[in-house]
């Protein structure tokens, strides 16, 4: 092949000048003419001369060069045996010199065709090769491309179905996103919606809290303006018992109840003793009476009558004395217990309304406890929905990280696609440029393969030239010359034909290759197709993703706004339940201290009762013994005075009796008067105690009048006497108690 592409066609001399004078043929003005216009002529032949040789047999068009050659070498032995039958006849005929030229030349010729014949033979067996290789190399060409079409269009038929399908699951997937997101953002609005009622409910719930609050502060102002009140009362109370104990001859200086009390239960037991220590003078006074009477009827001296008298006189103001008292505290026991007795009800009334208001407290904190209960209910509900909200982002977060890894896969086949596509287009764009080579080849050879035509049509136009300014030759020449014309118009013949074919593949190969072209511009714009696709896929992704990262952020910032407003609900709850527990730790501190206080004082007023009730008992029975006593005793007396009246009338006493009891009488104004003057002192010193000294003295005065009257007017003198110690008396104990 190499040998083949150095060599250089050299066109023959033959071809470049004329026989016998050696002028080229360059300048003449004789035509070339086509393969077609290679007719026989129609010579005369001498068939007495030469004998007939066989015709050559026409080979098939399109047949072997080497068959060809084998077919063709016995004919051109006969034509060479002929030739040299020829020359030896013209040997013989010595005197033809110009025929042995024109045989000659003849032979040189022939040599010259063979050589031509011989080279064309190997050139067209190296062409025929070359075309086998080329058309081998075309098979193989066309069979890859081919396979590589199918394998293409499989690709290409894979990639739409796995586009189809990325595509239908992209739409599946996008349209259970959006369907997700809508179900999503409808739940979002609706807990929003709901969390703002919850939030409204809240705040009407919290300003009902707040007025409730208000109300308990209120009730609990009404209820310490009730209390300070009560305990105004309860020093007025206070400061009456203190009168009363003034009175009495006890003195509280504003000590606590328990101290009173007990100072009371300690005046009582006093009381008792001072009473018993009556009852026992009372009694030790009525024996000495008793005594001094009998003592006076046996001593009937008269010296002594006067001491009897006066000691009669000073026992009975004694016993008047102590009848006074007795009769001054009937009437303050009597005043005392209807004071603590209204001191009683009022108290009770107050416990009925405390206890009343205590209920009521207690309903209040049974509804704001059940409230509470409902507050965290509903807590615990917006807890739950904050929990279902975290899933179902957790979800999104899971269905968002799927989608990009569904995207990334996506990617990942495209890059694979357009991977393959270059490498095909680098297949195709090789396959291209061996084409190119190939056809640039084949140009090649039809170049040569026209100079080669060029060139024998133009021998043979010299040839026909020749012939036909030749003489006639014998029938022997003409009959070679008309084979050598056949064997020429066969070789012309395959020419023509190796030509054609020669020509047709090339077209062969550039429709092939336009084929191949068109299909690399479809799979070129399917690929195109499929990257816009791509594209759009990778664009819709993206879109996804920002929604899903929009969705996630919205979510995120609702979740923040919905735990914010949770946790300031939750602070401002727990502020206000503190504040209520609080108030209510407060309001119950005070209904434990009102209600122990209330106990104590129910407490103190039932012992106080019963103590007065016991107290009442055994002064109502030991009054009514010492009434009883006292009513013998003053029987005993008037009999005992009528006695000693009667005595005094029959010994003539009665105008000393009478003296005596004017200067008692005189002794009494003057002790009345002084009297009067240390009233006076006192009540100047002591302006608290004044008005019930003054009522006791009245209540005394009216009493010692009732007793005056009651007795005869012989008696006034020692009434006046006994009442002027009673006040003596009573000044006395009202100094020692003060």
């Amino acid at each position: 092949m190499e040998k083949r592409s150095v060599e250089k066609l050299n066109s023959p001399s033959d071809f470049m000048t004329t026989p016998g004078t050696g002028v080229t043929c360059a300048s003449s003005s004789l035509h070339l003419l086509t393969p077609s216009h290679f007719t026989v002529t129609s010579t005369p032949t001498l068939t007495s001369m030469t004998p007939m040789c066989p015709s050559p047999s026409l080979p098939p068009n399109g047949a072997d060069p080497q068959t060809l050659l084998t077919r063709t070498r016995p004919e051109v032995m006969q034509l060479h045996q002929e030739n040299r039958r020829l020359l030896h006849t013209h040997h013989t005929h010595a005197s033809h010199t110009p025929l042995r030229e024109e045989l000659e030349r003849l032979k040189e010729e022939l040599r010259e065709r063979d050589s031509i014949i011989s080279r064309q033979c190997i050139e067209r067996e190296d062409l025929c090769a070359e075309l086998k290789q080329r058309t081998q190399k075309l098979a193989d060409l066309q069979t890859e491309c081919v396979l590589q079409r199918e394998q293409w269009e499989r690709q290409l038929h894979n990639s739409k179905e796995e586009m189809l399908r990325l595509q239908k699951d992209t739409q599946e997937q996008m349209q259970q996103m959006c369907e997700r997101h809508a179900g999503e953002v409808s739940a979002l609005t609706h807990t929003n919606s709901e969390l703002k009622n919850t939030l409204h409910t809240v705040t009407q719930e919290m300003t009902s809290l707040r007025h409730q609050v208000e109300e308990v502060t209120s009730e609990r102002d009404v209820l310490k303006e009730q209390l300070s009140a009560l305990s105004r009362e309860k020093v007025e109370q206070a400061e009456t018992l203190h009168k009363l104990r003034t009175y009495i001859g006890t003195h509280t200086g504003g000590e606590e109840q328990h101290t009173l009390i007990e100072r009371l239960q300690k005046e009582k037991e006093a009381l008792c003793l001072s009473v018993e220590l009556l009852n026992v003078r009372v009694k030790s006074a009525n024996d000495i009476l008793t005594l001094q009477e009998r003592e006076l009827e046996e001593q009937c001296d008269p010296p002594h009558k006067d001491r009897s008298a006066r000691l009669l006189s000073l026992w009975r103001e004694k016993v008047f004395m102590l009848l006074v008292q007795l009769r001054s505290k009937d009437s303050q026991l009597h005043t005392e217990n209807t004071q603590l007795q209204h001191t009683v009800s009022d108290l009770q009334q107050l416990v009925q309304k405390l206890q009343s208001h205590i209920a009521l407290l207690q309903h209040n904190l049974q509804d704001k406890n059940a409230q509470l209960q409902l507050q965290s209910l509903h807590t615990q509900e917006l807890q739950q929905q904050l929990c279902f909200a975290v899933e179902e982002n957790e979800r999104l977060k899971i269905h968002k990280e799927s989608s990009e890894k569904s995207a990334a896969q996506l990617t990942d086949t495209v890059h694979r696609m357009s991977v393959c596509v270059g490498e095909w287009e680098s297949q195709i764009e090789a396959a291209q440029c061996r084409m190119s080579a190939l056809t640039q080849r084949l140009n090649f050879a039809s170049i040569r393969l026209h100079t080669v035509h060029g060139l024998l049509m133009r021998r043979e136009a010299l040839w026909k030239v020749q012939q036909a300014t030749k003489p006639a030759e014998p029938t022997a020449s003409d009959s070679c010359i008309e084979r050598l014309q056949l064997q020429v118009e066969l070789l012309s013949l395959e020419r023509d034909t190796l030509t054609q074919e020669l020509k047709r593949t090339p077209q062969l190969i550039n429709n092939a290759l336009r084929d191949l072209q068109l299909q690399l511009d479809r799979s070129r714009e399917e690929l195109a197709v499929c990257e816009l696709r791509c594209v759009e896929a990778h664009t819709r992704c993206e879109e996804q993703e920002r929604t899903t990262v929009e969705l996630r952020a919205e979510a995120h910032h609702t979740q923040t706004i919905l735990q914010e407003k949770l946790s300031e609900v939750e602070s401002v709850c727990a502020m206000q339940l503190k504040e209520m527990e609080s108030h209510l730790n407060t309001a119950r501190r005070e209904h434990t201290k009102a209600v122990v206080a209330l106990r104590q004082v129910e407490r103190a007023a039932e012992r106080e009762r019963q103590q007065e009730q016991e107290a009442e008992r055994a002064r109502s029975e030991h009054t009514h013994t010492h009434i009883t006593q006292l009513q013998a005793q003053l029987k005993e007396k008037d009999r005992d005075r009528h006695i000693l009246l009667a005595v005094v009338q029959q010994q003539g006493l009665m105008s000393e009796y009478k003296k005596v009891r004017r200067a008692a009488r005189h002794t009494s104004t003057a002790l009345t008067d002084e009297q009067q003057h240390k009233q006076q002192q006192q009540t100047k010193d002591t302006g608290q105690q004044e008005g019930s000294v003054l009522n006791m003295l009245s209540e005394l005065r009216s009493l010692s009048s009732v007793l005056i009257h009651s007795t005869d007017e012989e008696d006034e003198d020692d009434e006046q006497g006994q009442g002027e110690h009673t006040h003596t008396h009573t000044e006395h104990t009202l100094n020692t108690h003060s």
